[in-house]
């Protein structure tokens, strides 16, 4: 997404503007990225319709290597209230892809973050289907089989706290939110 004031603007044809509550404007991995505090900066995009099948994408650059949330789909009562669709740091530094479904599935991975250092993260998720996570290209974990995903919530929210788990304190850049599940050689393309 561009970058200018309160606005997070959706660089794809889709609309999805956010608004920035915080961040700052900074050099990213390509062109202007969102720089997050760690304690109070998020930006929020409202996209009311439930996926049954998503990719969820991002350049991350953790300043630190403790827990923070990269990205999460909630509903208006918030990420400390209800949340899934999820792209995260674990309190141990490894990137973890969080979903509900009736229970808590998550795949984590085995990368531990080097603060400073950039990576490409994604998750993947379909009903009835798996969950995977992918960094730098290369599928982590085990991936976990998934039921009928989470359905109420309306919006995501990008470097926001979630139930347990942080702020996120580093810069993220090329946030997406795709409604189709690419496959492991399209990003593997995309992390180079």
């Amino acid at each position: 997404a561009s970058t200018s004031g309160s606005t997070a603007a959706d660089s794809s044809s889709s609309g999805n503007n956010g608004t920035a509550n915080g961040t700052t404007i900074v050099a990213g991995k390509y062109g202007n990225a969102r720089s997050f505090n760690g304690t109070s900066d998020y930006i929020e995009t409202i996209i009311p319709t439930s996926p049954t099948v998503y990719t969820l994408a991002a350049w991350v650059k953790p300043a630190t290597t403790g827990s923070g949330s990269i990205i999460v789909r909630t509903s208006s009562c918030g990420p400390t209230c209800a949340w899934s669709h999820q792209l995260r740091i674990t309190s141990a530094g490894k990137f973890e892809h969080y979903i509900w479904d009736g229970s808590a599935r998550t795949v984590t991975g085995t990368t531990v973050v080097t603060p400073g250092t950039w990576y490409y993260v994604a998750g993947v998720a379909q009903n009835n289907g798996t969950t995977r996570l992918y960094v730098n290209g290369a599928e982590e974990g085990t991936a976990v089989s998934l039921g009928t995903m989470w359905t109420g919530g309306d919006r995501y929210r990008f470097g926001s706290n979630s139930g347990g788990i942080n702020f996120f304190n580093g810069v993220l850049d090329d946030v997406r939110v795709y409604n189709r599940a690419l496959s492991a050689a399209e990003i593997s393309a995309l992390a180079t």
